[in-house]
């Protein structure tokens, strides 16, 4: 399977290693196999509230499976929280949205994920 899309409305991402980017994948989707749901919606609107940090992880989420494990084909970047809403509200206005996953950048235990699809957008958390 190969990823051909981009990130290329994001001007000022920041790159993550490959190590780093796998920690923090398989985090975010365990919150979203295991976490809380606390919001679902249709309407991205509904979300912005829920945007209260400085800085968030995106990650288009897109794995495969060897055997259990699972392989990362998605991208990933740390993004500023205006670049980031600027950024899914373009995608939802052209029709290029994507799954994504979105966490704030955090040090303490409680973590958000933020779970975008086409149409559907759910907030979970540990």
């Amino acid at each position: 399977m190969k990823n051909n899309y981009s990130f290329k409305q994001l001007i000022n991402k920041e790159i993550i290693s490959d190590f780093e980017k796998n920690d923090i994948f398989l985090s975010m989707l365990n919150i979203i196999h295991t976490g809380n749901l606390l919001l679902y919606t249709t309407s991205f609107s509904d979300l912005i509230p829920f945007f209260t940090k400085e800085k968030y992880y995106i990650a288009h989420k897109l794995v495969s499976y060897k055997g259990k494990k699972i392989i990362i084909k998605g991208e990933m970047f740390k993004v500023s929280k205006s670049e980031l809403i600027n950024f899914i509200q373009k995608s939802i206005n052209i029709g290029d949205m994507r799954e994504f996953l979105i966490s704030p950048i955090l040090t303490n235990n409680k973590k958000e994920v933020l779970y975008l699809t086409e149409d559907s957008y759910y907030l979970y958390k540990s």
